[in-house]
């Protein structure tokens, strides 16, 4: 019984092509077809509450307010043409920004201008996870990034949640998740899975899950 059952899951895995393959992070612009995107160029004041904030089929919410800092305060200081108009950002948090869909869609592909909410220092750390279906699927933790570099996540095997949390070393080495942070983004571009194959990758990846349930439940007993 335990034998099929990790024959179940190797056979959903491999006809997947790769549901838990791991993002691959890049220091570049990563989507090739633009699905979705949130410019943020509502928020143009301070104290826009950023807890239910979305744009274009997107949530990107922290439980936080916008804080866009005096008129010299440049939160991409090494500016990209990329940014234009208004920005992503916060005064500071223990928290991270989540970036998921507002329906059933699973990314490929993310990217955006990186930045910082409150501070002036040249680089910046960048705390990460994706997620799929509540599961975690990748993380990580970038160091000595250039503000106003501009990050992505490629993934063919997918996920439906991107948490972003990021700092200059001085105010935190580890941002976010519990730690301080103040990130600010701009110009988020997303790429989906088409359908069918979203529906496809959800009834494969629900598979694998309740095999290693079931193996988990049989090595108990």
């Amino acid at each position: 019984m335990k034998m099929k059952l990790v024959a179940i899951v190797l056979t959903a895995v491999a006809m997947s092509g790769g549901v838990y393959a791991a993002p691959v992070f890049s220091v570049a612009e990563v989507v090739t077809s633009v699905d979705r995107t949130a410019t943020f160029d509502s928020l143009t004041s301070i104290g826009i509450n950023l807890s239910n904030y979305s744009e274009d089929s997107l949530f990107v919410t922290v439980n936080d307010t916008t804080w866009q800092g005096p008129p010299t305060f440049q939160p991409f200081k090494f500016v990209s043409t990329r940014s234009t108009g208004f920005h992503y950002g916060d005064d500071g948090n223990n928290s991270y920004v989540s970036i998921r869909p507002t329906d059933s869609a699973i990314f490929s592909a993310v990217d955006f201008l990186l930045g910082a909410g409150n501070t002036s220092e040249p680089t910046l750390n960048l705390n990460w996870q994706t997620y799929l279906n509540g599961n975690l699927t990748g993380s990580g933790l970038q160091t000595s990034l250039a503000r106003g570099s501009t990050v992505g996540w490629l993934d063919a095997g997918g996920f439906d949640e991107l948490r972003v949390a990021a700092s200059d070393p001085g105010y935190s080495s580890n941002p976010g998740f519990g730690s301080i942070q103040h990130i600010a983004l701009d110009d988020v571009r997303i790429q989906v899975v088409p359908e069918p194959a979203t529906a496809g990758m959800l009834a494969i990846s629900g598979l694998v899950f309740y095999a290693i349930r079931r193996i988990k439940n049989f090595n108990r007993g």
